[in-house]
């Protein structure tokens, strides 16, 4: 048998330059042969810790997602799992910051390779959303972004490409100013220019 040992990564790949960056977890880690079976599955719970995992001689993709609990997810086990598995977020749950890492790697028989996983972040953050100068007769404001991936996959690209998100917004100082009233982490738009609709609805529950 060969082993791999997997590392868990400080900071993000593509902003390695920029300083620390904070890395979501746990991460969750399945390892696949050439046959898109899922040979190996565990998960990297804090920074300070690391895998060792014995397997055959040959040639693997091992895929992470960062940031997928299962409290969050309903994750493929072992026997389901494939690189094209979808994360789906479970009911009422708010998407977290994900982040994820695809690899292929070859074992040699009796040999022990390291990987350092190269984590990207997969989803964007809309920070604040801030409508002035609405009427006084609105009672309710939100917003409606579409055309959003609905689910990541495994292997850190994304399904479903008609997904829509509505984020509601708050009028908490009665002047006009609707404003969303947290941070919302959402899978990034499916296609260039997406779109972005105000939803209005006034005393009479007049939607415009």
């Amino acid at each position: 048998n060969s082993r791999l040992v997997v590392k868990a990564p400080t900071m993000l790949a593509e902003e390695a330059e920029t300083g620390d960056v904070q890395v979501s977890y746990p991460i969750q880690i399945y390892i696949f042969n050439q046959e898109n079976s899922c040979v190996a599955t565990s998960t990297i719970a804090t920074a300070e810790e690391s895998l060792n995992i014995p397997l055959l001689e040959g040639t693997y993709q091992v895929d992470a997602v960062g940031g997928a609990s299962s409290s969050h997810f309903s994750l493929p086990t072992q026997e389901e799992a494939t690189p094209q598995s979808e994360l789906i977020l479970k009911l009422g749950g708010s998407m977290p910051d994900l982040m994820a890492a695809s690899h292929a790697i070859t074992l040699v028989k009796g040999g022990t390779n390291q990987l350092a996983l190269a984590m990207k972040r997969k989803v964007m953050l809309l920070e604040e959303v801030n409508i002035i100068r609405v009427p006084d007769d609105i009672k309710a404001v939100s917003v409606t972004l579409v055309p959003l991936y609905q689910h990541l996959l495994l292997d850190g690209s994304y399904s479903n490409t008609t997904e829509s998100q509505t984020i509601e917004l708050a009028d908490e100082d009665g002047d006009g100013q609707w404003e969303s009233t947290e941070q919302v982490y959402l899978l990034p738009a499916s296609q260039d220019g997406a779109t972005i609709t105000v939803n209005m609805t006034d005393e009479d529950d007049a939607v415009t």
